[in-house]
């Protein structure tokens, strides 16, 4: 990535053009920032990172903390609520909507999938047992636009899922085929944060009473939508959509 978009980031994410912790340590926003995706972009071990850097481990495990704090401080509400995201309107909503519905898909205004994934982490030695982890009856107006879930989510107004049942008939099991055919594209999202940061999928690393490893994925889902805004993605590509800018996104 050329220097001016680490700096075209760190101005949307609101990171300083200095950063100085607690501990004093300092450095530049940009280089922080660079310290943060190299640290989140593989799972080495930090003594590996001291030659890259001219830096200690210690130095590089604070500066790349300190980093993530200021993203998940300033920016961590944009995965919280979509309401929180300033671009994100009816006519885009109807501009995702009309996306799928190029795709064959059978419902008109559905914008946007949605789904969960788990993240093992590596097992805790101490208290284990708290880290374990019907269409017919609703009616839609096609001027609302709704979400499209697995069937684990539950039938709202907003939220559909498909079909369920042994005995379906031969449209209701073409409906969940063809949904099903685009609704992979949300699969794809979180295989892009891991592709880009795969320090979170090395599960020896995910040290849950060491590290603040939800904070980390929080930070790295941010980072990579950002990558999406800057370079795209599998999904936009699939369904042909431009997606957000930077600062649209990160609402600057």
């Amino acid at each position: 990535m050329p220097r001016p978009l680490y700096t075209r980031l760190c101005d949307a994410s609101g990171i300083p053009p200095h950063i100085q912790t607690d501990t004093r340590c300092s450095t530049t926003g940009v280089e922080g920032l660079c310290i943060l995706l190299r640290r989140l972009g593989y799972p080495n071990r930090l003594s590996y990172l001291e030659p890259l850097f001219g830096l200690s481990a210690e130095y590089i495990s604070i500066i790349a903390n300190a980093v993530m704090n200021i993203i998940v401080e300033n920016k961590t509400h944009l995965l919280t609520n979509l309401n929180n995201l300033n671009w994100l309107n009816r006519n885009i909503m109807r501009y995702y909507a009309d996306a799928v519905v190029e795709k064959e898909a059978p419902l008109q205004n559905c914008w946007a999938f949605i789904d969960g994934t788990a993240r093992g982490i590596c097992r805790p030695t101490h208290q284990q047992q708290e880290y374990f982890s019907g269409h017919k009856r609703h009616h839609y107006d096609e001027q609302y636009v709704l979400l499209y879930g697995d069937p684990a989510y539950p039938l709202t107004d907003l939220l559909l899922c498909p079909y369920a049942g042994r005995n379906l008939t031969e449209q209701q099991q073409n409906f969940n085929r063809s949904m099903s055919t685009v609704r992979k594209s949300v699969e794809w999202g979180f295989g892009k944060v891991i592709s880009e940061f795969a320090f979170l999928d090395y599960k020896k690393n995910q040290k849950l009473l060491l590290q603040d490893i939800g904070n980390m994925y929080r930070t790295a889902v941010i980072l990579t939508n950002c990558h999406t805004c800057l370079y795209g993605s599998q999904s936009n590509q699939y369904f042909n959509i431009e997606p957000s800018t930077l600062e649209e996104y990160l609402g600057v």
